[in-house]
C-alpha cells in the first residue's frame, strides 16, 4: 500500500499489515464539514485500486478489471460545454457500461454500450463546470478511465 500524502511520492506500507491509520493536517481548512475527502488505496503487488469517499461507509474496489492499455479512449473537444465526444481506437468487443463522476467520486451518470461500438456523443449541457472523469467497464475488462473538463 501506498499513502500519496504530502506528495505523488507517497509513503510504502508494509503489504503484510492488515490495519492503517492515517491523519494530515490542513491548515486551509476552518471547519471539517467543509472538507470532503476521497481515498485511492492501490496494493502495489496486484495493483488492484480501491476508493472511498468521506461520508461513505462503502470502499469500492476496481474488481482485479485489468486496464485495456491497447484500446484508447479519446475524448473531444476538451474542455467541452454542451457535449464531447468518446471515441475508441478499436471498437469495443463486448457489451459495456460507462460511467461519468465527479473529481470527488460521486457518479453523476451511467449508461450502457453495444458490442461492436466504436465511440458515442454525450450531452453534457446540463453538468456544472468543473472536473469529471468518464470510465468505460467491459465484464472482463476497462479502459483506463479519462478526465473531461466542463466549461459553460
Amino acid at each position: 500500500m501506498r499513502k500519496m500524502i504530502p506528495n505523488q511520492g507517497g509513503e510504502i506500507f508494509n503489504p503484510n499489515q492488515t490495519g492503517y491509520w492515517f491523519s494530515w493536517s490542513d491548515n486551509l481548512v476552518t471547519t471539517s464539514s467543509a472538507l470532503n475527502t476521497v481515498i485511492f488505496v492501490q496494493n502495489i503487488i496486484t495493483k488492484e485500486v480501491h476508493m472511498v469517499r468521506s461520508g461513505s461507509t462503502q470502499f469500492v474496489p476496481t474488481r482485479n478489471i485489468p486496464n485495456e492499455d491497447y484500446n484508447n479512449l479519446t475524448l473531444f473537444p476538451n474542455p467541452a460545454s454542451h457535449y464531447f465526444e468518446a471515441r475508441f481506437d478499436v471498437p469495443i468487443n463486448e457489451d459495456a457500461t460507462w460511467e461519468i463522476y465527479s473529481i470527488d467520486g460521486r457518479v453523476i451518470d451511467n449508461g450502457s454500450l453495444p458490442k461492436n461500438i466504436e465511440g458515442f456523443r454525450y450531452q453534457s449541457s446540463h453538468l456544472p463546470s468543473g472536473i469529471y472523469f468518464l470510465s468505460i467497464k467491459t465484464p472482463s475488462y476497462q479502459i483506463t478511465p479519462k478526465k473531461i473538463v466542463i466549461v459553460k
